[in-house]
């Protein structure tokens, strides 16, 4: 079994819990106070340092992320009495839900102790009570949606507008490999709502450092690529709760905040997307001094799953081209294509097909297709070995008019069209990208008219 002990950012001295290092020699040490000597001591930017020192919830689920993400199997949480009862109302109704919500709501099962400071073990019951309650939606109150460009907050978003609820948008950089995508979905969603940016979005970087010294072990961050074979890769540790929790910290916590998540029935790779967990979560912002203002509504578990969720947003209208599902980066740095390998492009797949709807992203993988093929044309009879040649002219490609006539009259016997050269006013200044983009018009063009 591995253990980890946590420092709070109140401690001076790890000596506080001699007993605890002598019994477990072999405790990982955890800490983001860089003056402690720890074997985990993870630098959090200025921000998110200041957020922390000042909020306790803020402060555990941090250490929690850390430790999820070293396998770890017990964390013991050294926060003194005095920092704990200055935060919270009632502190055995406090660590009751913790420890339940941390056990339910991490891949492993993570199990909490938190020490006073006479170092011994709170004696914390873990409660069997699981009362799952819907959240009603209000329309009196400060309202933000955690915002990812995804599918599903989308749909949430345009379901608030439906129901003339005003709300804003929190999005939120941790390090995602799909970073650009979602925030051009962040773009177009938010000006077919009408949402200024100026005032109504607030995007938030603090966290992406943070989740970058764990890369170790999480492949959303890392580069690696999400298929439907390593799907539990597309987990990140405390990534919701922290989320949600950094979403509400930019706001005034002296009034009643709703925040709206996409949650909904079919999330399951992740145990911090439940129903209990947001009844806890509930349960817990109601157990502090500070945060107790706050509810968390999953809205769309009321709708059921992503099949129900594109239903809905096909009725509100909502153009699902600039939604981002993927747990990738687009497959073409032009447009948005999606991989089809990750589990969220097969769910998302399954929900256009069972509604009798052809999801956008079909013709983005036509196109996709068209583009790598056209490519490797151009690549092949010019034999470059230059991969990133598309980025450059004809003429710096050495390319004269009568190679551009050959490749052109190539493509147009491979796809049985004529080329519409009206967009190419010179071909020697042009990029062989929008090259192949005129082409690919053409080509769908073409069709069209046959069709007719």
């Amino acid at each position: 079994m591995k253990r980890a002990i946590y420092y709070s950012l109140d401690k001076k001295s790890v000596s506080d819990n001699d007993y605890l290092l002598k019994k477990f020699p072999e405790i990982v040490k955890i800490t983001f106070n860089p003056a402690f000597n720890s074997q985990q001591c993870i630098n959090l930017e200025k921000e998110l340092f200041t957020k922390a020192k000042h909020n306790l919830l803020l402060e555990i689920f941090l250490s929690i992320a850390v430790s999820e993400a070293q396998g770890v199997d017990e964390l013991y949480l050294s926060i003194s009495k005095e920092k704990l009862n200055n935060f919270v109302k009632d502190s055995t109704e406090f660590l009751n839900v913790l420890k339940r919500i941390v056990y339910s709501s991490t891949k492993n099962k993570l199990k909490i102790h938190v020490l006073n400071e006479e170092d011994s073990v709170e004696k914390v019951t873990i409660s069997e009570e699981n009362n799952i309650t819907s959240v009603l939606l209000k329309n009196n109150v400060k309202t933000v949606v955690v915002y990812s460009g995804g599918l599903d907050c989308t749909v949430a978003a345009h379901s608030l507008q439906s129901q003339e609820i005003p709300f804003e948008l929190s999005f939120i950089d941790y390090g995602q490999n799909n970073l650009i995508e979602e925030k051009l979905c962040l773009e177009k969603q938010s000006s077919q709502l009408g949402i200024s940016k100026k005032n109504s979005i607030k995007v938030i970087n603090c966290l992406k450092n943070f989740y970058y010294q764990m890369n170790d072990s999480i492949d959303l961050i890392n580069g690696e690529k999400i298929t439907i074979k390593n799907s539990e890769a597309e987990y990140v540790p405390s990534r919701n709760i922290l989320l949600i929790i950094i979403t509400a910290l930019n706001f005034d916590l002296s009034k009643e905040l709703q925040i709206i998540t996409g949650s909904h029935e079919d999330d399951k790779n992740s145990p911090d997307n439940s129903i209990e967990f947001y009844f806890l979560l509930n349960r817990l912002f109601k157990s502090t001094r500070i945060m107790d203002n706050i509810t968390v509504n999953p809205m769309l578990y009321s709708i059921g799953g992503k099949k129900d969720i594109v239903d809905l947003g096909n009725k509100l209208g909502v153009n699902f081209s600039w939604t981002w599902t993927c747990h990738n980066k687009s497959q073409n740095k032009n447009k948005l294509v999606p991989c089809l390998e990750c589990n969220d492009c097969l769910v998302r797949q399954e929900a256009f097909f069972s509604n009798d709807l052809i999801d956008p992203f079909e013709k983005a993988l036509d196109f996709n297709q068209k583009y790598g093929n056209i490519r490797n044309i151009i690549k092949n009879e010019f034999r470059f070995e230059n991969d990133n040649f598309e980025d450059m002219t004809f003429e710096e490609l050495n390319i004269d008019s009568l190679k551009f006539i050959y490749i052109v009259t190539i493509i147009e016997n491979e796809y049985n069209f004529e080329f519409d050269m009206s967009e190419i006013v010179k071909f020697e200044e042009c990029l062989i990208s929008n090259f192949i983009d005129s082409a690919i018009k053409s080509i769908e063009i073409n069709f069209l008219q046959n069709k007719k």
